[in-house]
């Protein structure tokens, strides 16, 4: 984490004994807003005594209803390890997967935009492509992976550093691990543990209910799930929705952990909300006004006009009288 503090958890010496906090130096010994110099970095977790298998969240992940730890794990071979959740596979080849990377690099380049979706599309090709090469898959052939969901995932530290390791050694070791902000070219990290530990370890299939919720539709949404996420997502972002969907996690999530700071934030959100949509309902009534005012004017105009035309075909029929 960047922060020495999070803001909704109590002072850190109150919960310190279930909850570490681990700076983003202490990982990667310097700043950065990479995302994936993070994750592919796991495993140095193990200096902070982290367990050899553990679940991992992003800060829009959410677990609706009670699991258990054989939910995500179960033992092989006398060794516990961890299962593949997932409901769906993907059918990968090499043929199809270059003219994805291909068309979706283009597209970054002509549209310029930061972190949107032809991005993630494109890494997502680049991994399917990685994920070929490593397994030497053959031009000709196609392989089904596990299709990650965009929720909670179960990962072993050693299969961490194993992937590390090959992404260190390959040509996407600058644009995944070592550049200092988030660029187009990098490798898809829960895609890529995913289908290696599948491939090369045969892992389990653990099909736990999940989805994934778009933020401005997170209100209306089915939340009845045992895993779910609400993410923004490229394009467009509507504060109203935001608050909206803070209001909706406070009704699923009512009563606060022994870790929370109680600040009572549903009265706020609510009244942020409200607040919001007054003003864009005043927005929309100004702009309603505007219109018809336009509209009016341009009634006027078209009787103007109209008036004018008639005087001129009533004179140019006086011409021909005479």
């Amino acid at each position: 984490m960047p922060n020495k503090k999070v803001r909704y958890l109590k002072e850190y010496s109150l919960i310190n004994t279930k909850i570490i906090y681990v700076n983003d130096k202490d990982i990667l010994g310097h700043d950065s807003s990479n995302f994936n110099a993070f994750l592919f970095r796991y495993w140095k977790m193990k200096k902070f005594n982290i367990s050899d298998n553990f679940i991992i969240m992003d800060d829009d992940y959410f677990i609706g209803k009670k699991l258990k730890k054989s939910d995500f794990f179960y033992v092989k071979n006398g060794k516990v390890v961890p299962s593949i959740v997932t409901s769906n596979f993907v059918k990968i080849e090499k043929k199809t997967v270059k003219e994805k990377c291909d068309l979706y690099e283009k597209k970054i380049e002509e549209n310029k935009e930061e972190q949107g979706g032809d991005e993630w599309k494109y890494s997502v090709y680049l991994t399917f492509s990685f994920i070929l090469n490593i397994f030497n898959v053959p031009f000709d052939k196609n392989i089904f992976i596990p299709k990650f969901t965009h929720n909670a995932i179960p990962v072993n530290i050693k299969e961490i550093k194993e992937v590390y390791d090959l992404v260190y050694k390959s040509k996407y070791k600058y644009n995944t691990l070592d550049c200092l902000y988030r660029i187009s070219g990098y490798l898809q990290f829960q895609l890529l543990i995913m289908a290696y530990s599948f491939l090369k370890y045969g892992r389990k299939i653990s099909n736990i209910p999940s989805t994934f919720i778009q933020l401005n539709d997170s209100i209306s949404s089915n939340h009845d799930y045992y895993l779910f996420c609400i993410n923004k997502g490229a394009g467009y972002f509507n504060f109203i929705n935001y608050y909206k969907s803070k209001i909706t996690l406070e009704y699923i999530f009512p009563k606060p952990t022994s870790f929370e700071v109680i600040d009572y934030s549903l009265r706020k959100i609510s009244y942020k909300t409200a607040r919001s949509l007054d003003h864009n309902l005043k927005i929309c009534e100004r702009q309603k006004s505007h219109l018809i005012q336009k509209e009016e004017f341009y009634f006027l105009q078209v009787l103007i006009l109209l008036f004018f035309f008639l005087i001129f075909i009533k004179d140019h029929y006086n011409l021909y009288q005479y």
